[in-house]
């Protein structure tokens, strides 16, 4: 059997440039600005080759238009806080084993959590962990130099041959491999909103201040050189300048299309769309005229069962994928599971009547756990207090034993329990007319 490289993969720069040493990825800075639609539709041609899939193109774009598109990370940003919202623990035997959770609770693995949700908007990530010291570390290898079809780890971007990922056996792969991430659905939409906003302030910049205008004799050529100069040391607004007798005409297009407005459409559309695909709804980003309470329960309802199969990607990873990674790098996970911890949602009003129920129905509850409960100091002479108050409950219970049934005596717990209930208060309700 072959034996296992465990070498690190390195990134860096040319080698013997700016003291860059021998790494085995060598990066390339990517491709900014004049990105349009014919680009992202030849990016797609070149992600989807059956026999030699080139990414680099497409990531490009990706990195491009997420430098610049604010509502685009806003909505991006949005899932990814509803993900780590709700912290990971890892429960053995129904108990939550701290050995592990330490690990959950470190700086690496909440970044981990991020760039393992990113997989879902790439189409995929590559990890490589190692130890240090008593922690775990882990590298995300750079996309434009994975080739997940092939499993080849690419030295160079736009090379077709490279060294299989099979030979170390420290790497986490996520996802599928020819999964292009749900940033190619929103891609389109950022296009055009880039471009529009181009226009949009060019057309600002044309119309939204005064022309100034100047005229001189068509021979005076000291004349027109004299009123240029006055014209341009007025400011930055537009100047047009012709000789007498001649016109120049602008013409501002009359109907809707035409004017600035179609341009905000156009941007509020882009920004629905994208958040439409990563949230599946708007009402809970933005707002808009039609929108109703009721409407944004329903939408915000719908973010949060995306919001579940975000959770529970991450958990079919942390369970199936990582554990046996997890067993090499010396962190025992048998026989038990990771899971997201439920928040309970109960405002101390609710949860103080709660409480006061389960001790009106002779539930024994702890006073510790009310004193956390609640963040309430205790008292130095605690049990002083304690004892005068069992002392005083005793006092009345003999004082007030001939006036109580023998029946109630006699029953415990579901007879406290039943009389609990039986006095809840009778009422036909209202009467409603409809």
């Amino acid at each position: 059997m072959a034996k296992k490289n465990t070498r690190r993969i390195t990134a860096g720069g040319t080698p013997g440039v700016a003291g860059q040493g021998t790494s085995t990825i060598i990066l390339s800075a990517p491709r900014i600005g004049g990105v349009d639609i014919a680009d992202y539709m030849q990016a797609l041609r070149d992600a989807n080759r059956i026999d030699f899939p080139q990414r680099r193109r497409l990531y490009n774009l990706y990195t491009d238009l997420l430098t610049t598109d604010a509502h685009l990370n806003a909505v991006i940003d949005k899932r990814r806080a509803a993900l780590v919202d709700q912290p990971v623990v890892f429960r053995r035997s129904e108990q939550i084993d701290e050995h592990v959770q330490q690990h959950l609770r470190s700086p690496w693995f909440h970044d981990f959590l991020l760039d393992l949700f990113d997989a879902r908007l790439w189409g995929f990530s590559l990890f490589q962990f190692r130890r240090e010291g008593e922690w775990l570390a882990y590298d995300l290898i750079p996309r434009k130099h994975v080739d997940p079809v092939r499993r080849l780890i690419i030295p160079r971007e736009g090379q077709i041959t490279g060294q299989p990922w099979d030979e170390y056996p420290d790497l986490l792969f996520v996802g599928k491999a020819r999964d292009l991430g749900l940033l190619a659905q929103v891609m389109p939409y950022a296009i055009y909103k880039r471009l529009c906003l181009g226009y949009y302030a060019q057309y600002a910049e044309l119309f939204g201040q005064p022309i100034r205008e100047g005229t001189y004799a068509i021979y005076d050529e000291e004349a027109r050189r004299a009123m240029l100069r006055d014209l341009t040391a007025m400011g930055a607004s537009p100047v047009i300048l012709h000789p007498d007798g001649t016109s120049v005409n602008l013409h501002e297009a009359s109907q809707k299309a035409g004017s600035a407005e179609l341009y905000k459409t156009l941007l509020e559309y882009c920004d629905e769309a994208e958040s439409k695909a990563l949230l599946g709804n708007t009402l809970t980003t933005q707002t808009t005229d039609t929108g109703t309470q009721a409407l944004g329960t329903v939408h915000k309802s719908a973010e949060e069962s995306i919001n579940q199969m975000d959770r529970q990607f991450v958990l079919d990873v942390l369970n199936y994928d990582f554990t046996d990674l997890l067993l090499t790098l010396g962190i025992d996970v048998r026989g038990g599971s990771f899971e997201f911890e439920q928040p309970k949602q109960i405002d101390l009003a609710e949860s103080i009547n709660i409480d006061r129920t389960l001790q009106a129905m002779g539930l024994p509850m702890d006073d510790d756990y009310l004193y956390r409960k609640y963040g309430v100091e205790r008292p130095r002479d605690y049990e002083q207090q304690k004892a005068r108050m069992a002392s005083t409950r005793t006092t009345e219970v003999v004082e007030g034993a001939g006036s109580v049934p023998q029946n109630r005596r006699a029953h415990g717990f579901g007879s406290r329990l039943r009389d609990f209930f039986a006095s809840a208060p009778e009422s036909t309700g209202a009467d409603l007319e409809w």
